[in-house]
């Protein structure tokens, strides 16, 4: 995969590509963001927001990143809500 470094605020990202950042695994466990506060859960799901919409818009365009794109779109939409309150598990696993 790639990322981005940005030197300073002003300057345009330095894409990186390496096989080692690639995780091996991943837990994915809605039970484990109950104890974070709801501010923390709010921001990270607009992060994911931002990054389906920055993956959408991106050029050139590719149909399978389109759709991997819009699906996250609107789970966020339809469920970074629900994801804050104390018994939002599934709202929480739809945003996973």
């Amino acid at each position: 995969p790639a990322t981005g470094l940005h030197p300073d605020g002003s300057s345009r990202a330095i894409g990186t590509r390496s096989p080692f950042l690639v995780p091996r695994s991943v837990i994915g466990d809605p039970q484990l963001v109950r104890s974070l506060p709801p501010r923390l859960v709010a921001a990270t799901g607009m992060d994911a927001l931002a990054h389906c919409l920055e993956g959408f818009l991106a050029e050139p365009a590719h149909p399978l990143v389109d759709a991997i794109a819009l699906d996250g779109l609107v789970r966020a939409y339809t469920h970074i809500e629900a994801a804050l309150q104390p018994d939002g598990d599934d709202a929480r696993e739809q945003l996973m």
